[in-house]
């Protein structure tokens, strides 16, 4: 009897890679990958290239999951609908926890298409780690069940978080450090480590090693794909310069105007590789 495919959000990254490969691998199950299409992200070239690269990797080196993959579904984040009541919901956790914008309309996708076992790819933080002030550990005590099938509880103790009431959370129990190991047991880890991660990639397709999924990289202990120009020194360093000129008013105006000018070209298609030289003039 053909059950149905496991229906899971994938972007090309550690967390969501891991779990696909574990479906094919381990759980040999149908899977069913879906993407949101966000022109306004400067990663979507190297995730959807990374997706296609790890596709045909795990063919070629499992054969038996070809059937199992299905083709992936890609959505555009433009046709996403609106949702008021999902919107109130992230606007009030908004407000005393930080949370990204992409669960709102992640929520908003589900609940348009009639998901109700999305699987989200959310991994437990690391110990002592910077989240004080993340939505994280207040969703994982609002979650119940059992290991690769954690869902919202019924009653949950905050009720904006029924935000996340359309997905399951296959990877909750676990970290990077905890996926890298296993997969190396299990023998993916060379096709992990082709998962993209970087929300401002360089101009030569490398991780900036400065942004939260970079950073966040790096505090897993899973540093592989970050250059050593980026490792934690150099990252902190430039962080700690960067807070300290802001603090100069012309430099924080000027940096100001630049991220509009920056914002203003992306709206209007240019690639992020055009540079301002005496021959663009």
């Amino acid at each position: 009897m053909k059950t149905e495919p496991i229906k899971l959000l994938w972007t090309g990254g550690f967390d969501s890679t891991f779990r696909i490969l574990y479906i094919l691998v381990v759980e040999k199950k149908h899977v069913q990958p879906y993407y949101i299409i966000d022109s306004g992200r400067k990663s979507t070239m190297q995730e959807l290239n990374a997706m296609e690269i790890i596709r045909s990797d795990v063919i070629n080196k499992f054969p038996e999951t070809k059937n199992l993959m299905l083709q992936s579904i890609y959505h555009l984040k433009t046709d996403i609908l609106p949702n008021p009541k999902l919107n109130e919901y992230y606007n009030n956790i908004k407000s005393y926890l930080h949370i990204g914008p992409q669960y709102e309309w992640l929520a908003s996708f589900a609940h348009q298409f009639g998901f109700e076992d999305l699987e989200l790819c959310i991994v437990k933080p690391k110990p002592n780690s910077n989240s004080e002030n993340s939505f994280i550990p207040i969703l994982f005590s609002e979650l119940e069940g059992e290991i690769h099938d954690f869902k919202l509880r019924n009653k949950v103790a905050d009720e904006n978080f029924r935000l996340f009431s359309y997905f399951r959370f296959p990877v909750v129990h676990l970290r990077k450090i905890d996926m890298k190991l296993f997969s190396e047991q299990c023998n993916f880890y060379d096709i992990i480590r082709k998962t993209w991660f970087c929300h401002q990639p360089t101009n030569q397709d490398r991780p900036c090693g400065v942004c939260v999924p970079c950073s966040q990289r790096i505090d897993s202990g899973v540093k592989t794909q970050i250059p050593f120009s980026k490792t934690r020194y150099v990252r902190q360093t430039w962080l700690f310069l960067k807070d300290r000129l802001r603090t100069i008013e012309p430099i924080n105006k000027l940096w100001c105007e630049l991220k509009r000018m920056k914002k203003l070209l992306y709206r209007n298609g240019y690639s992020r590789r055009i540079k301002i030289s005496p021959t663009n003039r």
